[in-house]
């Protein structure tokens, strides 16, 4: 097995999970919002009242399942998901000894973790 094909399977590897991760981000993001919508729809909900930021993590971890949580957690996810993939990329970059992509992807991801930690201050 020569250098370039040991890169390309890297490489094939990593576009396909990278992909993968996308897809299920998408894919979960969507059911539980569209499962949100339909609870809030049918069911007996109490009001959708939204919690501030800073309550937001306590909301969706010690509350019971509520219409609302599964809003907000499809937009957690959606938000997550191009974490991950950029995530996925410095990893793939990393294995192919590619410093060039690797610099690129670490500032994207600081970049988005900048923008997300300012929106979140506000």
């Amino acid at each position: 097995m020569t250098a370039d094909s040991s890169t390309s399977h890297v490489q094939h590897r990593v576009e396909r999970l990278t992909a993968w991760a996308v897809r299920i981000g998408v894919w979960l993001s969507s059911l539980l919002m569209i499962g949100g919508l339909i609870w809030a729809w049918l069911g007996p909900s109490p009001a959708l009242s939204a919690p501030a930021y800073e309550q937001l993590p306590a909301f969706l971890l010690l509350h019971p399942p509520t219409a609302l949580m599964l809003l907000y957690l499809g937009i957690v996810f959606s938000i997550l998901t191009p974490f991950l993939r950029v995530a996925l990329a410095i990893f793939g970059f990393i294995l192919e000894h590619d410093r060039t992509f690797t610099l690129i992807s670490i500032s994207v991801f600081l970049m988005l973790v900048a923008e997300l930690a300012y929106a979140l201050r506000q």
